[in-house]
């Protein structure tokens, strides 16, 4: 994990402004062109509770599309993971949306529970 600061002791882990990222999606028949930044303001993890990691972030994400102007995104994540199982996990997600377009501003929010399964080749 790449991280502008991190703390580490026996209340868990803290990094502060980690792991950034930029994406791109290029247009299709269906959707125009998406460019975008992606960054964790706070990722902290709590010490292990006998097999259980519990881990939360507040991400945030800028992002313009082609005609139809720029939108912010910042989340509150919770993720709850058996040592054993780390392959599968139960998250919580609760976004903010503000999308601006035509001079005026859209405010969207929500939440999500669900179970994760995180794989990699």
């Amino acid at each position: 994990m790449s991280a502008l600061y991190e703390l580490h002791g026996q209340l868990g882990q803290l990094d502060i402004l980690s792991e950034p990222g930029l994406q791109i999606q290029f247009p299709t028949p269906v959707s125009p062109v998406q460019a975008g930044v992606v960054l964790n303001f706070l990722h902290y993890s709590a010490p292990r509770w006998n097999d259980l990691i519990f881990s939360t972030a507040v991400q945030g994400s800028t992002a313009c599309v082609d005609g139809q102007g720029r939108q912010l995104a910042q989340s509150l994540n919770g993720d709850i993971t058996h040592a054993r199982l780390q392959w599968l996990s139960l998250s919580l997600s609760v976004p903010l949306n503000i999308s601006f377009a035509d001079g005026h501003g859209v405010v969207d929010s929500g939440a999500s529970i669900g179970l994760t399964v995180h794989w990699a080749p």
